[in-house]
């Protein structure tokens, strides 16, 4: 998952954005429910994209990656 967090409204006052944690955890817990029982590893990984090469680089590993679980 790629998120991207603001910090500031449209207009430019700041906000007091959730923590990447606190997202996570949300949307772990949010699934879960949906699914009926835990889908999901206990920790998670997160890395902030410097650019655009970076960012294709995850979003290629991020598409690719079930597809390698499934086909090792």
């Amino acid at each position: 998952m790629i998120l991207t967090l603001h910090a500031s409204e449209p207009d430019g006052r700041p906000i007091a954005a959730p923590t990447i944690s606190t997202i996570v955890g949300s949307m772990k817990r949010w699934v879960s429910i949906q699914a009926g029982g835990s889908v999901w590893q206990k920790g998670f990984y997160d890395h902030v994209i410097r650019d655009e090469q970076d960012f294709l680089t995850k979003a290629q590993y991020i598409e690719n990656n079930p597809v390698r679980l499934l086909h090792p």
